[in-house]
C-alpha cells in the first residue's frame, strides 16, 4: 500500500487533536451573533416558512380527501390519486400564498 493513499491529508494543527482556533474562524459563519446560528429575524422567517407548509399540507389533505371521497375511488388507486392531488393543491397553495405576500410587501 502507498504511503498517504486512503489516509487523512496532513495539515499543519497544534497537536493532533482537532481543529485549531483559527481553522474554525476562518469556517464560521461570518456575522453569527456569538452562540446563535442564525438571526433572529431569520429563525421567524424559517418559523413562517413551517407553518406555512404545515397549513398548505393540511388543506392539500383535507380537499384530496374530499375529491376522493367524492368520486367514489378507494383502494391503492383512490390512495395514489389523493397523494397526487393534495400534493398539487398544496403546491399551489404554497406558490399563490408566496405570491400574495410578496405582492403586499410582507415579504422580501
Amino acid at each position: 500500500m502507498m504511503a498517504g493513499v486512503g489516509s487523512r491529508p496532513t495539515r499543519a494543527k497544534r497537536g493532533d487533536h482537532g481543529w485549531s482556533r483559527r481553522e474554525v474562524q476562518v469556517l464560521s459563519v461570518p456575522g453569527s451573533q456569538r452562540g446563535h446560528a442564525m438571526p433572529f429575524s431569520q429563525r421567524g422567517s424559517m418559523l413562517g416558512s413551517i407553518l406555512g407548509i404545515l397549513l398548505c399540507g393540511v388543506a392539500g389533505g383535507f380537499v384530496a380527501w374530499s375529491a376522493v371521497t367524492a368520486w367514489g375511488i378507494d383502494g391503492v388507486f383512490g390512495a395514489v390519486v389523493a397523494t397526487v392531488t393534495g400534493m398539487v393543491v398544496a403546491t399551489a397553495l404554497w406558490a399563490a400564498g408566496s405570491s400574495l405576500l410578496r405582492a403586499l410587501g410582507w415579504v422580501r
